[in-house]
Order: C-alpha cells, then sequence, then structure tokens
C-alpha cells in the first residue's frame, strides 16, 4: 500500500482495478486484431455497455437487430433514452442495407449472428460493407462534438465491424 501511496508503477492491489493476467489476455487480443487496446470485461454486457457508451452520446442514434439478447434488448430500450440515446431496431432482412436506413445521427450498429433467440444467421459482411460505406459518404459532412485531445477527432460515424 505505502508504495501505492507513493505512486509506484505497475502494482496489482486489488485484481478488479488491474490485473497482470487480465492485461496480457487484452495485450493478446490486441496484438490478434492488429488494435491499439483491448479491455477484458466481467460479461457480456459490461462488454456491451461500455462498447454503446464509448461510442453513443446524447442526441445520438443506436441501429440494432430486431433480434438481440434481451440483456441487450433492456439497455436499448430502458436505459439509453434516459441518457438521451435513441435505438432503433431493424429486422434481420433489413441489416444488409443498414447504410440506407442509418440517419444522420446513427452512430452504432448493434447485431448478433446467429441472433438470439430466433437463431437467424445475419449476413455480417453485407452488414459492414453497408455500415462502411454510409460512413464513408458521411465522412463529408461532419459535426463538432467536444471531445479531449486523446479521443478519436469530431468524425462522421465510425466504420468499424467485429464480428
Amino acid at each position: 500500500m505505502r508504495r501505492y501511496l507513493e505512486g509506484g508503477p505497475e502494482l496489482f492491489l486489488y485484481t478488479r482495478y488491474a490485473n497482470p493476467t487480465v492485461r496480457d489476455l487484452e495485450e493478446s487480443l490486441a496484438a490478434l486484431e492488429g488494435a491499439e487496446a483491448a479491455l477484458a470485461l466481467s460479461s457480456g454486457m459490461a462488454a456491451m455497455t461500455t462498447a454503446v457508451l464509448s461510442v453513443a452520446r446524447a442526441g445520438d442514434e443506436v441501429l440494432a437487430s430486431a433480434s438481440l439478447y434481451g440483456g441487450t434488448v433492456r439497455l436499448l430500450t430502458d436505459f439509453l433514452p434516459r441518457l438521451g440515446i435513441a435505438s432503433r431496431f431493424l429486422k434481420v432482412e433489413d441489416l444488409a442495407r443498414v447504410g440506407r436506413l442509418a440517419g444522420d445521427r446513427s452512430r452504432l450498429l448493434i447485431v448478433e449472428s446467429p441472433t438470439n433467440p430466433t437463431l437467424e444467421i445475419v449476413d455480417l459482411a453485407a452488414a459492414c460493407a453497408s455500415a462502411r460505406e454510409r460512413a464513408s459518404s458521411s465522412s463529408s459532412t461532419t459535426r463538432s462534438r467536444p471531445r479531449s485531445s486523446s479521443a478519436r477527432s469530431p468524425s462522421a460515424p465510425t466504420s468499424s465491424c467485429t464480428a
């Protein structure tokens, strides 16, 4: 504790704050994905909530498959509206044309494949391609959002698809 209070680096006092095994996992995942960093969390809902809140802000919209895990549906319908974040659910068959269905405030697409609970298979490549096209075509119409200097610059929706 004394080393911690003196500012000692690389101290693992409590596993929920930092853990060398979890850090190794995060570094390995980031390297495998070619990413700057990765974050390992304790549950799927912790991961989903963190992902959504890292991208969407008040006034934004989240697009989502109409067939999703119930906890994710609750996040989108019960919790996010309290933060001023709207959600719009799309039929599974419409996900391949999400770029045409996205609005100016759409920031994120949430999709599962196979879907839960109906086990439909989503064409993830088509959904990602459509979302990327939308992000590329809207990059000329950016909006200003205050951000810290370490965050991504104000721009059109991020075009990142991860399966």
